[in-house]
């Protein structure tokens, strides 16, 4: 199994056991901009959203970490996947 199908099948599954698939069909992925986010999408959310049908929003943001710490301080979470560490 590739690695991306093995990110897809992970990822379906937990949504479906929590079930925010059925809730919501968009998930807010907050991640690098520029060249990276156009091959993580090619790569990663394209065949994510043909395979499950839940599309990615993606956002290019910076200071991720304590954006998290944030929002969970104060128990509103808005994001759903964060990329921490950058694919050099």
């Amino acid at each position: 199994m590739t690695m991306t199908k093995t990110l897809t099948a992970l990822t379906a599954g937990f949504l479906l056991a929590s079930g925010a698939a059925q809730a919501q069909l968009t998930l807010i992925y907050a991640r690098s901009g520029g060249g990276l986010a156009q091959v993580m999408q090619a790569v990663f959310d394209d065949p994510f959203t043909a395979e499950t049908g839940i599309a990615m929003n993606a956002l290019a943001t910076s200071g991720r970490a304590a954006v998290i710490r944030a929002m969970m301080a104060a128990g509103l979470p808005t994001w759903d996947v964060v990329e921490l560490n950058p694919v050099y």
